[in-house]
C-alpha cells in the first residue's frame, strides 16, 4: 500500500479520502481491502478527480449498499461519470439497505441518461438522503424535470440541494418550485445560483415561499430585476416566513427592488439573520431603506454583505445611523467597493465606540486614506469595541495610517484577531509596529496580512 493512499483514511472518523495523487489502481485496490473487511466502518468516500472506471464504480455501488460498512456520505466531485458507470452506482443507491445521507456529484460530467438512472434510484429509495449537490452538472430543463421525479415523491426527505450553474431556465425551475410545493416538509436549504431563472421562475419561486419550510435560499447570478425582487417579496410576506439566509447578490435589483423586501425585513416575525444583496446596483435610497428595516428590527439581522454597490459617502450614513443603535445586533459588515472615502470613517467610528456585537468588518477597495484610518483607529481603540475581523485592502492607506492602526490596537488589544492591510503602504515603520502588537503576549492578533500591491507586467 501506498503512503499516500494509507495517509487518505482517517480511522478514528472512517473516512476514505482517495486522492488526486494516487493511482487508479491504488484506489480500487484500497476500496476492495475495505470491502472484504467484515469488521469495516466506513461512513465517507471522497473521490475526486478521477475518471471512473466499470471496475471502481462497481466497488463504489458495493460500498454504498453493503449495510455493516453503515456508509452515509459518497463525493464523486470532479470525477467524470460516463453513463454505464452513472448507472452501476445508481443501482447501488436504489439498494434498500444503502442509507446513504449526503451524495456529492458536482461537476461530474452527467448526462440526460445519467440523471435518468440517478433519479429512479433515488424515486425506490429516497427516504435517507438529506443532502443532493450537483452543482456545475449541466442538467437543462429536461434534467432537471426527470430529477423532480423523486422530489416530488412522498418519501422523499431531501434537506438540502444544490443546483448551482446546472443551466436551469425558467421552465426548469417552474417545474422544480412545482415539485417541491407538491412534498413541502422537508427542503430547508435550495441553491440555485448562476442559472438565468428569469421572471417565471422567480414567481414559481415565490409561490414554493408561501409554504415551505426553506430556511436558506441562494438565487446570486440569476438576472433578477427589481420586478423579480417584488415577486419574491410577496411570497416571503405571505406568512411568517422561516427564512434565514438569502443571498440575491449579482441581480440588478436597484433601489425599488430593497424597497420591494423592506416589508418583510421590517416584520417581527421576520427571521432573516443572513442577507447579501453585493453588487445589485443599490445606491442612496437602498441603503437608507436598509436602514430603516434594521431600525424597526434591530436583533435578527446578522450578516449583511452590501460591497460593489456605489453607494457613496452620503448614502451610507443613514446605515451607519441605524448600525449605531445598541440595540442592533450586527456582527458581519461588508462594504467592499462601496466608493466609501474618508468622510464615511467619522461615521464608522462611532459604530465601532457604540456597537458591541459587531465581530467582522470589511472595508477593502474603499479610498479611506489614512485621515480616515485614524478615524477608524478612535473607534477600535474604545472598549466597546470587540470587531476580531478587518479588511482593509487596498484602501490607500500610508504609514501615518499604519501608526494609528498600531497605537488602537495597543490600547485595546484584547479582541481583534484578523487584520488584512494588504496593498497599502505602510513605510517600515508601519509595518514594524504593527508586527510588534501581533508579538504582544496580551494581543490576540493572529492573522496579520501586510503583503504589498504587486502589480503584473507582460513579458
Amino acid at each position: 500500500m501506498t503512503a499516500d493512499v494509507k495517509d487518505s483514511l482517517d480511522s478514528k472518523k472512517n473516512k476514505l479520502t482517495l486522492s488526486r495523487d494516487t493511482s487508479g489502481a491504488a484506489k480500487l485496490k484500497r476500496l476492495n481491502e475495505i470491502l472484504r473487511d467484515p469488521t469495516a466502518k466506513l461512513e465517507s468516500i471522497k473521490l475526486h478527480n478521477y475518471t471512473m472506471t466499470k471496475e471502481m464504480s462497481s466497488a463504489v455501488a458495493n460500498a454504498v449498499k453493503k449495510i455493516s460498512l453503515g456508509l452515509k456520505e459518497l463525493d464523486l466531485s470532479n470525477t467524470t461519470l460516463q453513463d454505464s458507470e452513472a448507472q452501476v452506482i445508481s443501482e447501488g443507491l436504489g439498494n434498500p439497505y444503502a442509507k446513504l445521507d449526503i451524495l456529492r456529484l458536482t461537476n461530474c460530467g452527467i448526462t440526460f441518461q445519467g440523471i435518468m438512472h440517478l433519479a429512479i434510484a433515488l424515486k425506490s429509495n429516497s427516504t435517507n438522503l438529506k443532502e443532493l449537490d450537483l452543482h456545475n452538472d449541466d442538467l437543462s430543463d429536461h434534467g432537471i424535470k426527470i430529477l423532480c421525479l423523486c422530489l416530488e415523491d412522498p418519501s422523499n426527505s431531501l434537506e438540502r440541494l444544490n443546483l448551482e450553474n446546472c443551466r436551469v431556465n425558467e421552465g426548469g425551475c417552474a417545474t422544480l418550485a412545482r415539485a417541491l410545493q407538491s412534498n413541502p416538509g422537508h427542503l430547508k436549504e435550495l441553491c440555485l445560483s448562476y442559472n438565468h431563472i428569469g421572471q417565471t421562475g422567480i414567481q414559481s419561486l415565490a409561490d414554493l415561499l408561501k409554504s415551505s419550510v426553506i430556511e436558506t435560499l441562494q438565487l446570486s447570478h440569476c438576472r433578477i430585476t427589481q420586478d423579480g425582487c417584488a415577486a419574491l417579496a410577496s411570497g416571503l410576506r405571505y406568512k411568517p416566513s422561516p427564512l434565514k439566509q438569502l443571498d440575491l447578490s449579482s441581480n440588478t435589483l436597484e433601489d425599488s427592488g430593497v424597497k420591494a423586501l423592506l416589508a418583510f425585513l421590517q416584520d417581527k416575525d421576520c427571521k432573516l439573520h443572513t442577507l447579501k444583496l453585493a453588487n445589485c446596483s443599490v445606491s442612496q435610497n437602498g441603503f437608507g431603506y436598509l436602514g430603516r428595516a434594521l431600525r424597526s428590527n434591530p436583533t435578527h439581522i446578522r450578516k449583511l454583505d452590501l460591497s460593489n454597490n456605489a453607494s457613496g459617502e452620503d448614502a451610507i450614513r443613514t446605515l451607519f445611523e441605524a448600525i449605531q443603535d445598541t440595540h442592533c445586533k450586527l456582527e458581519e459588515l461588508k462594504l467592499c467597493w462601496c466608493k466609501l472615502g474618508e468622510n464615511s470613517c467619522p461615521y464608522l467610528s462611532l459604530v465601532l465606540s457604540s456597537n458591541s456585537s459587531l465581530r467582522t468588518l470589511d472595508l477593502s477597495h474603499n479610498k479611506l486614506q489614512s485621515t480616515g484610518v485614524q478615524h477608524l483607529a478612535k473607534g477600535l481603540a474604545s472598549p466597546v469595541c470587540h470587531v476580531e475581523s478587518l479588511r482593509l485592502s487596498q484602501c490607500h492607506i500610508t504609514e501615518e495610517g499604519f501608526i494609528a492602526l498600531a497605537t488602537a490596537l495597543h490600547t485595546n488589544p484584547s479582541h481583534l484577531k484578523e487584520l488584512d492591510i494588504s496593498k497599502n503602504k505602510p513605510g517600515a515603520s508601519g509595518i514594524q509596529q504593527l508586527t510588534d502588537i501581533q508579538r504582544n503576549p496580551q494581543s490576540l492578533l493572529r492573522k496579520l496580512d501586510t503583503s504589498p500591491y504587486t502589480r503584473h507586467t507582460s513579458t
